[in-house]
Parts: structure tokens; sequence; C-alpha cells
């Protein structure tokens, strides 16, 4: 009845683990090998006058054009500040994997000839 008794406080102490905070972008993945993953594929951040047009041109060869006072916040006013922008361009088959980027539909494997991440941010940290 001890063995048992010991048993059944043993399993419920290891049943009590801290969870895991799962990454947003890159799921399950130990925490190691999602900061070299980030390491590979860098984004590229500009910063850029909203007031005016703007051309980036990332790395990859990727144009973003972006008119003046094109870009709203969360309340659906214009943002007319600088802002940061940050591309991810995902071209290559080794990009898809180190971005941890998968396409799927009905089971089946969609091939893409590439792929962006985007995103504009305020000096305040807002998106």
């Amino acid at each position: 009845m001890n063995k048992i008794l010991f048993l059944l406080i043993v399993c419920t102490v290891l049943s009590c683990a801290k969870e895991k905070e799962i990454n947003q972008e890159f799921g399950n993945i130990p925490t190691e090998l999602i900061s070299a993953l980030e390491s590979i594929n860098k984004g590229q951040v500009f910063e850029i006058n909203l007031s005016q047009p703007n051309t980036v041109v990332g790395i990859s060869g990727t144009i973003l054009i972006i008119p003046e006072n094109s870009i709203v916040d969360q309340n659906g006013n214009v943002v007319s500040k600088n802002v940061f922008i940050e591309i991810k361009e995902n071209f290559t088959k080794s990009d898809f994997i180190a971005s941890n980027l998968q396409t799927m539909h009905n089971d089946k494997i969609l091939e893409s000839l590439g792929m962006i991440f985007l995103s504009a941010k305020m000096k305040t940290g807002m998106n």
C-alpha cells in the first residue's frame, strides 16, 4: 500500500511541471533552435517617413512601394510619422525551412516561388 501511495505522490509531483510557452512564429521548437533559425533569415528593417511616398528594396529584390498617408493605426487614423518596416524575403526551400513556413492544402504540399513577411511598427512599438 505504501508503495502505491508513494508512486501516486511521485506521479502527481512530476505531472505538475510548468508548461512551456509556445513561440508564435516557430511553434513548439526548442529555444536553442529558434535562435539559430532567426539568425539565418533575419528581417531587414527600414525607417520610412509616411508623409511622403516611399520605395523600399529588399536584399533579394523585393520592391515595396508605399504611397504617402497609406498606413493607418488600429483606430483607423492615418499615420504620418516615421515607422519601421520589416521585410523577410523567403524565395528558396532553405528560406522556407529556416522561417518555419509551410504551405498545405487538402493534406498536399503546395509549391511556392516565394513568400514575404511584412510588418510596420511605429516608434512606440504599436503595430
